[in-house]
């Protein structure tokens, strides 16, 4: 077989799948590697190749599902003494097993917990726990920490398109997580004690960030920090989202591009060296000593960035290659991918769900199959001529540049599917952008940096100079990428594509590049059988591609159901409803009081996004606290919004001044809703709103003014009333007629204020459904309420239990569901 590993490759990854999926028993997959070993003895000795290659593709995908079945379990059991202290306050002690990461207002870092202390007595432990603490505190890697926190379990919000966190920090063994609010909940008892090499690097790390500090100003210095340590979160937000706008983020990323970049000037540079000596030139092959000396370099890059798992793949990718250069294994650059990710695979097999691993094996996977079609050139002469050659320095600058923009462009079309899936954006100015901003700060600026690493022990004054240049050309670039983020159409939202349309996207890409190379080796009688079929199956991908996304973004416009979703945003309300004809009504956008944490970007709008939805055509505040308004400002910014409606309550808040700013920038339409009780109607369905605390003063609890909201749509009615109280509830009693409705979304999260028996009997739900956080410091739902709604024979549902739950309906039959698998509900009202 010409590319053994792509096989291979194919059958680890489908084992990984499989075992993340399915979660089969460990004694089954170790029973079937059994047989699967005698095999293989036998083939070797028989000296038959097929089932040997089919043998060891098997034992591969085995072996895959195999190492994925410890990431299924809790690495504790219930009798673990950190699961009997969920929700309590615990002393903690432990070490700082990982370099702490620093943005501007919090400090994360993954504590090796060792014991609990309670009472004077220490209870042993083995548990890695992750901990933010407010503000940046004196911390650093081998400190023995002594603290004081509330421990939890990591939790998804469960939606769908949503990110899977609690995975995410399984794949890294973290089991429980756990804030500090202040530095008096933590103290330093030792320095030290962590492992003498790791200390040493990371000692060596904290002098250069301390160096870039002193030498560069803000937020230059960010940057830097970000290029050669890997420390991106120190990066302010807006300066990111405009990265991120113009698709040059990955150079800020300590990935793949960078550790390439270190390897390629190391042989540039070496090469050019050994190749003024006679003697080096008549004796060794140069590009091989070139290859070589940039070994050290490579791996050094790696320490110096935080050894983490990401660097460690890009630098195993390679060096990797380097070695199949060595060994005279470059002629299939393609089967030396795959070997990589093999070796990768095997070693990290949760690393296919990373999103870098991902990320750079589409890139340079494109970059082998695109570009030697349209360069004329192999990739072997491109990137590694002989050492008597002037091709990187003299030979024709027109065909380097168009080499570098064939690349770029190659890299754009293997990656856009994968950052469609996960961002949502689509960047029209990545392929400019990235031509400018990779030669200064790819190109000059990194280099220079890296300079920094090898000087900084025997001369600060010249690092100094070093990082102040580097600092000019990051200057330069961040003018730069102001200049193309203000462009207009810079970029763009889209819905997320389905794992079929991604397949489809790459089978249309292959499909296309054969035709290319049928066409280009025309003259050596290219079976016209073969390019015919390449052109159907080219066609029916088209075909395919096209109709799915025309259905995805016009299938809302055909729904003839009324759809009303609570999203689980935690503690806090986001509810989605769609209207029978494809209008939508966000109503609240959740959000986490004090936190950095945008629920609008990260929760709310990747929900929408996977719903197929870009435009909301109302958006409706019930009452402008933050666990209602938190996630709305990013919905108004990046999603077609035609009107806001609020009852007019004002907050002296930074975060409802910036609502206010978004809705008069964008001319968003804002109106006031003030009438005791008003009525409207979006298509067949019936609006009734109500404000049951309008006549009181502004002073009091915004709470009790909640925008209260019942829709009616045939003989289903479903109300949503905010976070009124059960004084409120009885004041809308008084004022309004007919409050009876199918489905309750649960008044002020299920607090024991609330859901007064009177407002119960008036509504008489069949359904009702609770937005609320897991494990609220609040204890809501509150027992006294629960056991109202559970005499009033109403169906219980919470997003802490079920994720996001949907209520559709027809005018006549009524559907609960929630996101976690078995919660739905069907009856008839």
């Amino acid at each position: 077989m010409q590319r053994p590993f792509l096989f291979f490759l194919a059958a680890l990854i489908s084992g990984i799948i499989a075992g993340d999926t399915f979660f089969p028993p460990a004694l089954d997959l170790r029973i079937c590697l059994v047989p699967l070993l005698f095999f293989l003895l036998l083939g070797v000795h028989f000296k038959k190749s097929l089932p040997v290659f089919l043998t060891v593709g098997a034992i591969l995908f085995f072996q895959g599902s195999l190492q994925m079945l410890p990431f299924h379990f809790p690495p504790s059991s219930p009798a673990n003494p950190v699961q009997q202290q969920i929700g309590k306050r615990t002393l903690l002690e432990g070490i700082i097993c990982e370099a702490p990461e620093y943005s501007p207002d919090q400090t994360r870092f993954v504590l090796q917990a060792t014991r609990i202390v309670a009472s004077g007595t220490y209870t042993p432990l083995s548990e890695r726990i992750l901990l933010t603490a407010k503000g940046r505190p004196a911390l650093k890697y081998g400190d023995f920490l002594r603290c004081e926190t509330r421990l939890h379990r990591p939790e998804n919000f469960n939606n769908p398109g949503g990110f899977n966190y609690e995975k995410h920090l399984r794949f890294e063994k973290i089991a429980y997580s756990g804030f500090l609010s202040d530095e008096s909940k933590m103290i330093v008892l030792r320095e030290g004690q962590g492992k003498k090499l790791k200390s040493f690097i990371e000692e060596f790390r904290s002098s250069i960030h301390n160096l870039i500090y002193r030498n560069a100003p803000f937020p230059e210095r960010t940057i830097l920090s970000a290029m050669i340590l890997g420390s991106s979160k120190e990066i302010p937000q807006p300066i990111l989202e405009k990265f991120n706008m113009t698709g040059t983020s990955h150079i800020l990323a300590v990935s793949g591009f960078n550790v390439g970049l270190i390897a390629l000037w190391t042989i540039l540079i070496m090469r050019w060296l050994f190749s003024r000596s006679e003697y080096l030139l008549l004796r060794f092959n140069v590009m091989k000593l070139s290859l070589v000396s940039a070994f050290p370099p490579v791996l050094f890059y790696a320490f110096v960035a935080g050894a983490g798992m990401s660097v460690l793949r890009a630098t195993l990718m390679a060096m990797t290659f380097m070695i199949a250069t060595l060994l005279d294994r470059r002629q299939d650059l393609m089967n030396t991918l795959c070997a990589a990710a093999v070796l990768i695979l095997i070693l990290s097999p949760e690393a296919l769900f990373d999103l870098s691993f991902q990320l750079s094996f589409a890139a340079v996977a494109a970059i082998i199959l695109i570009a030697p079609l349209f360069t004329g050139l192999s990739m072997d002469r491109a990137f590694f001529a002989d050492a008597s050659s002037k091709t990187f320095w003299f030979n024709k600058i027109q065909g380097q540049i168009l080499l570098f923009l064939i690349t770029t462009i190659s890299a754009t079309l293997g990656t856009l599917p994968i950052l469609a899936f996960y961002f949502n954006r689509l960047s029209l100015l990545v392929i400019p952008a990235n031509a400018v901003l990779v030669p200064i700060l790819g190109l000059l600026a990194l280099p220079l940096s890296m300079l920094v690493i090898a000087v900084s022990p025997f001369s600060e004054a010249l690092a100094g100079i070093l990082i102040s240049c580097s600092a000019w050309l990051v200057k330069l670039s961040l003018s730069l990428v102001d200049f193309f983020a203000g462009l207009p159409g810079a970029a763009f939202y889209l819905c997320t594509p389905s794992l079929w349309q991604i397949a489809a996207f790459y089978l249309l890409l292959l499909c296309a590049l054969g035709l290319i190379s049928s066409y280009r080796s025309s003259g050596l009688s290219e079976p016209k059988k073969k390019r015919l079929l390449l052109w159907i199956a080219f066609s029916l991908l088209l075909l395919f591609l096209s109709v799915s996304l025309v259905r995805q973004y016009t299938q809302p416009f055909q729904n003839r159901e009324l759809r009303v979703t609570a999203i689980d945003v935690h503690q806090g309300n986001a509810t989605l409803v769609r209207f029978p004809g494809g209008k939508t009504m966000l109503v609240d956008g959740g959000g986490v009081p004090g936190d950095g944490f945008d629920i609008g970007r990260s929760v709310v709008a990747p929900f929408l996004w996977h719903e197929g939805i870009r435009k909301v055509d109302i958006v409706a505040l019930s009452h402008p606290h933050a666990d209602h308004l938190g996630g709305l400002p990013f919905i108004l910014e990046n999603f077609s919004v035609s009107e806001v409606w609020s009852n007019g309550e004002s907050a002296d808040t930074e975060l409802y001044r910036r609502f206010l700013e978004i809705l008069r920038r964008k001319g968003i339409r804002h109106r006031i809703l003030r009438d005791r009780e008003s009525a409207m109607k979006v298509g067949e369905v019936g609006i009734s709103l109500y404000n049951p605390g309008m006549d009181k003063t502004s002073g009091e609890d915004l709470n009790e003014k909640s925008l209260v909201m019942r829709l009616t749509f045939g003989k289903v009615s479903l109300l949503l009333p905010g976070d009124i109280s059960a004084e409120e509830e009885n004041n809308l009693l008084i004022h309004s007629s007919d409050l009876h409705s199918t489905v309750l979304f649960v008044p002020h999260h299920g607090s024991r204020i609330s859901s007064s028996l009177p407002f119960l009997n008036a509504v008489r739900p069949q359904i009702a459904v609770i937005s609320c956080g897991p494990d609220n410091v609040f204890g809501f739902p509150h027992e006294e309420v629960l056991t109202r709604y559970q005499a009033a024979g109403a169906r219980i549902l919470r997003t802490d239990r079920q994720g996001g739950i949907s209520i559709t309906t027809d005018g006549s039959h009524l559907q609960a569901e929630g996101f976690k698998k078995g919660s739905g509900d069907s009856r008839r009202p």
